[in-house]
């Protein structure tokens, strides 16, 4: 999984401290130092936070940056999905942070913030036909999402569009070209959204391919919507080391404006960051609003984070209050082994929604089979399984990949996997009605999900395991047949109806929603207990007689015997002969 380093301040150099103030008006201390030329936050074995020039500013309605007071701050661009929000650029670094604070103070603005380069790093932990490998889909032991089942109702409309905000996403033989739609590449501001060929910069790939790779076609995998599109959004550096909050903000506005209905994030920024380095996220949370308000149409994009893969130690970690999987506008999406208990490092807390199926956790179990970076890049490099470690590039980890030529790879796991997975299944339930808003897709999943592990679910849910785990039948039954329907609705499960989906008349066509009786005083007034269920009441079927002679006969007597006695008094009285 992506994920965003946590900060531990070293001292300032003599005079370096600097602040600024935070959206709700408190004041943010910063103690920076230069280093080879940049103006950085010290982290002792990790990459330093890096200050730049450029600052991010939201005016007020009507203001452009014309408005602002005299700071030396020049306008570069817009911040696109984000209402009257700037980028500008100040002459050096400290000159930003202290423009942030004029500007804030002049009232000129709603925020101003330093754009800060923060650094990033994979927590997936990668060590990392095919569809038989790919257990989450279609398990023996049944710890899957029942994709199958809901490929009986769908598997997916191209125009649901899933973007993955990721590392980017190459050309693949498993992905049609016809489905990738709207590439960008946010850090280069073109429509290239190609990974490098380093290991770790294949996770948006292998993110992608666990949405939409292409099913029936006898190459590889499949997605979990294997007909919806996707959108690649590439908002990490080679490496995946660094990116700005600018770069984030904009690639989050970039999908939602171009079209997308579902967006997947499988990084995060930690609390210990947001707190000890003086983030303020405030352009992150009104990116995710713009997509939750404003997306298809004031439908609203469905927006997943996953939750975080816990410490060094892959223990898991509570979820701090202002990360972004604890928004009230995403869903946190955390991770269960095959066995059906949460993984041990997937973070916790009251912000959980659901758990999709990824790695256990434990050495030895079974990972996700996934799309690797096409070709002799990525995880997979001619069947061997590839790392990359800071200061050496990609490192053999001696294991065995799936395939010869480079395409997949079966390493992959942590909340990064779980994420598109789940992304994958709201894809589906949007499939199978498009019409549904934001909040009516998040209820579906969660009102939807398995209970798993063995644990006691209180009032539904669980700070581990959310809801439970994902069920993409259940979920798209629901999408597309509703719950609680009356008697003769269609339906596929009993989840549909208020009684039950009769599913026993194969000739019927559409099973239909039915109620159960074991006698006629368990149904309605003008229905009978017909084999069951309730049912309108029969007309009476009548024997009627040569003479005119009309008879009813209920039920499934035979009937031979009291037809027989009708003819014969119809003869006798008509005096007929035979």
């Amino acid at each position: 999984m992506v994920f965003f380093t946590s900060l531990q301040v070293a001292a300032p150099a003599a005079g370096g401290r600097l602040s600024y103030f935070r959206h709700d008006g408190r004041r943010v201390s910063i103690e920076p130092v230069r280093r080879a030329g940049k103006l950085v936050i010290p982290i002792p074995g990790r990459r330093p936070v890096i200050i730049g020039r450029d600052v991010i500013v939201r005016l007020r309605p009507g203001d452009d940056p014309r408005s602002l007071p005299p700071t030396g701050l020049t306008p570069i661009r817009r911040i696109r999905g984000l209402d009257n929000t700037w980028l500008l650029s100040a002459p050096d670094e400290p000159s930003a942070v202290r423009a942030c604070a004029a500007v804030f103070e002049s009232k000129r603005a709603v925020w101003a913030v330093p754009d800060f380069s923060v650094p990033i790093e994979l927590m997936h932990t990668p060590d990392d036909p095919l569809y038989p490998e790919q257990w989450h889909l279609k398990s023996p032991r049944g710890q899957d999402i029942a994709a199958e089942d809901a490929w009986d109702i769908t598997r997916g409309d191209p125009q649901v569009v899933v973007a993955v905000l990721d590392t980017g996403v190459g050309v693949h033989p498993d992905l049609d070209p016809a489905r990738m739609l709207k590439p960008r590449n946010i850090l280069t501001g073109t429509d290239d959204a190609t990974p490098s060929n380093l290991a770790i910069d294949a996770h948006g790939t292998a993110c992608m391919g666990l949405v939409a790779a292409t099913a029936d076609n006898q190459t590889g995998v499949s997605g979990v919507c294997p007909r919806c599109s996707g959108m690649p959004v590439r908002i990490f550096d080679d490496f995946a080391q660094m990116a700005t909050i600018s770069e984030i903000a904009e690639g989050i506005g970039y999908a939602t404006d171009e079209g997308a209905w579902v967006i997947s994030n499988s990084w995060g920024i930690g609390q210990e960051l947001i707190d000890q380095g003086g983030i303020d996220m405030t352009p992150l949370y009104e990116a995710v609003r713009h997509a939750v308000e404003s997306g298809r149409a004031g439908k609203g994009c469905v927006v997943l984070f996953a939750a975080g893969n816990g410490d060094a130690d892959l223990n898991a970690q509570p979820i701090g209050s202002d990360e972004l999987p604890a928004m009230d506008e995403t869903i946190a999406v955390g991770a269960c082994g095959h066995d059906g208990y949460v993984a041990r490092y997937s973070d916790y807390g009251s912000c959980v929604s659901v758990l999709t199926p990824s790695w256990s956790g434990q050495s030895g179990d079974p990972k996700i089979l996934t799309l690797d970076t096409a070709g002799d890049a990525g995880y997979n490099k001619a069947g061997e399984h590839y790392k990359s470690e800071p200061g050496q590039g990609d490192v053999s980890t001696g294991a065995s990949e799936p395939d010869a030529e480079g395409d997949y790879t079966r390493y992959f796991g942590g909340t990064s996997a779980a994420t598109p997975i789940a992304a994958g299944v709201a894809a589906l339930v949007l499939s199978a009605n498009p019409d549904l808003d934001y909040h009516q897709v998040r209820d579906i999943l969660q009102s939807t999900a398995e209970k798993v592990g063995d644990i006691e679910y209180i009032d539904g849910r669980d700070d581990h395991y959310g809801y439970g785990r994902v069920h993409a039948l259940r979920a798209v039954a629901v999408a597309k047949y509703g719950r609680d329907n009356i008697d003769g609705e269609p339906c596929v499960l009993d989840l549909n109806c208020a009684g039950v989906c009769r599913t026993d008349q194969p000739d019927a066509g559409q099973p239909a929603c039915a109620t159960t009786c074991a006698q006629p005083e368990d149904c309605p007034e003008d229905q009978d207990c017909l084999s069951g269920y309730c049912g309108p009441e029969l007309p009476e079927p009548v024997i009627e007689g040569g003479c005119g002679c009309k008879t009813p006969v209920r039920g499934e007597p035979n009937i031979w015997p009291l037809a027989l006695l009708v003819f014969l008094v119809c003869k006798q009285r008509r005096h007929l002969s035979i």
